[in-house]
């Protein structure tokens, strides 16, 4: 008589749904990051503060915030992308909730800027891993991430107009009251995006008899017993093995001990910055930073340059919504991204580069047209960076160091949010011309970007290897207790 079994395997739908969730918690989660320069302007009128001292507001809300994405990686191990990612929808709400309530300018910083860092770090380390897992033997895996981070590119584009008639309508207390009630729908998103490793897989042949290799179904990905090479798991017959977790027989010593190595393997791993001794991972920490100089100044102050120009405030958040709009541009560089024939790492380098100069173009422009024409082109040479950047990231760490890489990574972006929309407000307070904090910042982003070109191309060194030459188990990246 023939075996009966179950036989699961890893479909398309269910890659592409988890694809369309976290595409939808980065576009509620995005729109509190990108309406920032909108709700700025109003904070300018209504609090006798320098642009430098609100500008910290953003600094804390994407820079502040991320310096916890090195924590969040070994949460994200421990307690799994579900909790994570609920955990930070929880506290960017109750963040937005306090400042919109408060009349203290320190309490609107906290509220607004360091805990919605926090929960949009959450989000930010969680989603690439889950993504990853569905992909990680796939050649679309650049393309689904890209089209995951096309939600954050989506939400300003929708945010920025909804925000501004929130502001005329209902003041900016009542802009982020609406904030905070978009940003609790990530909650079942999060419930849907279950990770793959909450049930092990056992592989079968086409005689239906179990395939050895992979014992006590430790290998979540099955596994070739004479070679031990990784096969695509469309092609493989898989059978769910549920695995116990509740250790009743187990004594209370044996789980206190087990807990205190649990602790110290855990404060041994928050102190490994080992990622740091590959060059090529260095390097695009480098460029990472250097991108972010241009582009966080354009997205803080490019409404207040605007307005101070004499444009009204619907032409000011066209000017951020048509930014928006050019960044699904991504879509069709992702895509790109997929080829072979294409560097990726150059291509990030190159996006750096072109956006920073096209950052320093906006500092030159006057005039409606010249502003939305730089604005359309630092939009799409911005995409063609950030386009490949989780896929470099991956691509040179590895899968299975996915959370910490990202980690590292958001550890760069925010030091470079902290740095550049102050120093942005503080050149305006001293020159009051907003000329110069984009010629500075876009100046510097071109230098970091044309640096790491030249780089690649003396060392005549591919950044990102083919995805098929790096496979990794599905359970070696995230794991539920």
């Amino acid at each position: 008589m023939e075996k009966s079994y179950t036989v699961l395997k890893m479909d398309n739908c269910k890659r592409w749904g988890i694809v369309l969730c976290s595409f939808l918690t980065l576009f509620l989660s995005g729109g509190i990051f990108m309406t920032f320069s909108i709700i700025y302007v109003e904070f300018s009128e209504v609090f006798n503060e320098t642009k430098a001292t609100l500008a910290w507001i953003n600094s804390l809300q994407f820079g502040g915030g991320q310096v916890s994405g090195i924590f969040l990686s070994h949460v994200v191990k421990r307690y799994g992308t579900t909790v994570v990612i609920i955990s930070g929808t929880l506290i960017t709400s109750s963040g937005l909730l306090f400042a919109a309530f408060s009349n203290h300018l320190s309490i609107i910083i906290i509220g607004y800027g360091l805990l919605p860092g926090i929960g949009l770090a959450c989000t930010f380390v969680s989603l690439p891993s889950v993504v990853n897992q569905y992909f990680e033997h796939s050649d679309k895996r650049p393309m689904a991430l890209g089209f995951m981070s096309v939600g954050i590119v989506v939400s300003g584009m929708a945010f920025t107009p909804l925000v501004g008639y929130a502001l005329q309508e209902l003041g900016w207390r009542g802009a982020l009251i609406i904030l905070a009630g978009m940003r609790l729908h990530c909650i079942p998103l999060a419930l849907i995006m279950r990770p793959t490793d909450n049930m092990k897989l056992k592989q079968y042949d086409e005689n239906n008899n179990e395939v050895k290799g992979c014992a006590d179904c430790k290998e979540t990905m099955p596994c070739d017993a004479k070679n031990k090479e990784a096969t695509s798991p469309d092609n493989l017959k898989l059978k769910p093995c549920y695995v116990n977790n509740n250790d009743d027989d187990d004594d209370t010593s044996t789980k206190h001990f087990t807990n205190c190595n649990e602790a110290i393997h855990w404060l041994k791993d928050f102190t490994d910055f080992s990622l740091l001794k590959n060059p090529r991972f260095s390097l695009f920490l480098f460029c990472t930073f250097g991108m972010n100089l241009g582009i966080s100044t354009f997205i803080a102050h490019v409404p207040s340059k605007t307005i101070k120009q004499g444009f009204t405030m619907e032409q000011s958040t066209f000017f951020m919504s048509i930014f928006s709009f050019s960044n699904l541009a991504r879509v069709l560089f992702c895509v790109i991204g997929t080829m072979s024939c294409f560097d990726r790492f150059l291509m990030y380098a190159l996006g750096t580069f072109l956006s920073g100069l096209m950052c320093v173009a906006v500092g030159f422009g006057n005039s409606f047209m010249e502003l939305v024409t730089f604005s359309v082109a630092c939009g799409i040479f911005y995409s063609l960076g950030v386009s490949v950047q989780m896929v470099v990231n991956v691509d040179i760490v590895g899968v299975k160091n996915t959370p910490r890489g990202i980690a590292i990574m958001m550890i760069s972006i925010a030091l470079s949010y902290l740095a550049a929309p102050p120093l942005a407000g503080y050149m305006y307070d001293v020159t009051h011309d907003y000329s110069l904090p984009f010629y500075v910042m876009g100046g510097t982003q071109a230098v970091y970007g044309a640096i790491t070109i030249l780089y690649l191309i003396l060392t005549n060194t591919r950044g990102t290897p083919k995805i098929q030459e790096s496979r990794f188990s599905f359970g070696s990246n995230i794991s539920l207790p």
